[in-house]
């Protein structure tokens, strides 16, 4: 592309809906709209080299024209005008994203608080499919997923960690039902290795479907009792925990 590589790529707005005057009813959100032109416009654009004030030392600049820019957002509070499907700004959607462009735009600029001179900038604006359970329990078994995360805790202590496929389905279809989508298995594993992580038993932890479908129904809790002056150390051990009916153990 004739450009520094440094000067070239694709930057990533993530959560752009954040800055929208509905999102926070605030000044301050639409100026950091107009702040972002200036990486759309293509041009000269300073930066602090280190540093989180700008004005704290010299700046260096570099020039945005060879950059490609993608940005997203939920927009939740326009899921009833989205028809139950989120929206997103970037170069992905399906079929007959296109001809519905202007449309999206109008409603973004309209209900979405977002400003008409940033929403020009991107040649498309399309609508993304949610998230569906295969595609969360493949964003659970990835390499870099949360299950590394709980994993790496558990090989500190000379324990090992394992997710079999049927119960990354079983999280991937709770967290669709939950609607909590890419969010779900962090939360799911959370409850589901409460108590493994707290009693430090056992030293090989298998997570099954059984397992997941017992530990995420509401009545499957553990249940133990809050300190008090005669127990001080309430919430110590696990000889205290309350095990509802049904709830499977870890072999």
């Amino acid at each position: 592309m004739g450009v520094n590589p440094e000067q070239g790529g694709v930057v990533y707005l993530d959560e752009i809906d954040k800055v929208s005057r509905t999102s926070y009813e605030s000044a301050t959100t639409v100026g950091v709209q107009y702040e972002a032109l200036r990486l759309l416009d293509g041009g000269e654009v300073s930066y602090p080299c280190a540093g989180l004030n700008k004005w704290g030392g010299p700046g260096a600049t570099m020039n945005t024209s060879g950059l490609l820019v993608v940005a997203s957002g939920a927009y939740s509070w326009l899921r009833d005008e989205w028809n139950g499907a989120k929206a997103g700004m970037g170069f992905a959607g399906g079929p007959g994203a296109c001809g519905r462009s202007g449309d999206d735009r109008e409603l973004l600029a309209t209900k979405g608080g977002m400003v008409v001179e940033l929403l020009n900038r991107f040649s498309a604006i399309v609508r993304v499919d949610p998230l569906t359970t295969a595609d969360v329990a493949a964003i659970l078994q990835n390499e870099f997923g949360p299950v590394s995360e709980y994993r790496a805790f558990l090989e500190a202590e000379g324990r090992t960690l394992a997710v079999d496929a049927d119960a990354a389905v079983a999280i991937g279809a709770w967290s669709v039902r939950q609607g909590l989508m890419g969010r779900g298995p962090k939360a799911a594993l959370e409850r589901i290795l409460r108590e493994p992580l707290f009693s430090g038993q056992p030293t090989e932890v298998v997570v099954t479907r059984e397992v997941v479908e017992a530990t995420l129904r509401p009545d499957t809790e553990l249940v133990h009792p809050l300190p008090s002056p005669e127990d001080p150390d309430g919430f110590s051990g696990s000889d205290g925990l309350t095990r509802q009916p049904g709830r499977p153990t870890f072999p």
